[in-house]
């Protein structure tokens, strides 16, 4: 381990405490079942009665501080992360309050797409290299889907869509031994800036005079192995030292796959939390992370963690350390 390594430690995350089945998911969208367990797949829709994101994030952040054996009087930094439009005001100062942190040096809220938890692991590492008086950093991302569908786009027998699961996650972010953070590296193309509020309002017809998702990978590719290219330069790593790819949860593997395969990797390396949650926006790398490391993953072994959206790519190198 270099002087200057900084880890992971006490990786908790937490999900909603319901099951919701294909047949409710159907009831909610209006659509048939055969149309709800496409987009599930083999994943399980998990939802919370939880009153805010904060409750949910609070949860994970106890338990993770808890693994770590680190008092909430010792954290100086936190970085929190929620859907747009939080429920409460200074999302901040309500976890610091929650945990019993008397005063914070840095605080930084930030809200989130399915890049946001890698930029977020990014940042706080960033602020423990530039300022040596930090000690720990505690990320916290939480995400509720309350009073809504449960998805972007209606549900069909003949596509896929992201089916939101509430989730939250903490990890410590400190200099020493644990989940080594290695190197970042991201991509962006402006092409697609406007894509999901395309999506979002279109009517049936204009969707179908949108590019595919198919289309929109082919589209993408460049900046997919751009994020790559520049996330294993900055870790001093090669594309064969990748053990494993934990991806943001897809609506299908196969679009995992496909996007492993355009950015020259082997599809094999990809690691899903079997009958994992599914798509949460703001935990869902951090989900398989804690999955790998407490299952297949070795200690020495290197991961790819990688969320993209329209239009933004972000990739992480972490290294697995010793149980």
């Amino acid at each position: 381990m270099s002087a200057a390594e900084i880890s992971m430690r006490g990786l908790a995350t937490v999900c909603g405490e319901r099951e919701m089945s294909a047949e409710a998911l159907a009831a909610l969208q209006g659509c048939s079942v055969a149309a709800a367990e496409r987009s599930l797949g083999d994943s399980r829709l998990l939802v919370t009665d939880l009153a805010s994101e904060v409750d949910l994030g609070v949860a994970a952040a106890e338990l993770c501080l808890a693994r770590a054996g680190v008092a909430a009087g010792e954290i100086d930094g936190m970085i929190c992360l929620g859907i747009s439009g939080w429920e409460v005001s200074a999302p901040i100062a309500h976890y610091q309050h929650r945990l019993g942190i008397a005063s914070l040096d840095v605080g930084c809220p930030l809200v989130t797409d399915c890049t946001t938890p890698v930029t977020a692991l990014r940042l706080a590492r960033s602020l423990l290299l530039e300022n040596a008086a930090l000690q720990r950093v505690l990320v916290i991302g939480a995400s509720i889907f309350r009073d809504t569908t449960r998805t972007m786009l209606p549900l069909a027998e003949d596509r896929y869509a992201l089916v939101y699961t509430d989730a939250a996650f903490a990890v410590l972010v400190e200099r020493g031994p644990g989940i080594a953070l290695l190197g970042f590296g991201g991509g962006t193309f402006s092409e697609l800036r406007d894509h999901i509020e395309r999506l979002w309002n279109a009517t049936p017809e204009d969707r179908e005079r949108m590019p595919s998702e198919v289309q929109v990978l082919h589209m993408s590719k460049d900046m997919h192995r751009t994020a790559l290219r520049r996330c294993l330069a900055a870790a001093a790593l090669g594309p064969q030292q990748i053990d494993h790819v934990v991806f943001a949860r897809e609506a299908g593997v196969g679009i995992e796959r496909s996007i492993l395969r355009q950015m020259a990797l082997d599809p094999e390396r990809l690691f899903r939390v079997p009958r994992g949650p599914s798509h949460t926006t703001v935990a869902d790398q951090l989900i398989a992370l804690e999955g790998l490391v407490t299952g297949p993953g070795q200690p020495g072994q290197h991961v790819l963690m990688a969320g993209r959206t329209y239009g933004i790519m972000q990739c992480a190198l972490v290294r697995i350390g010793a149980a």
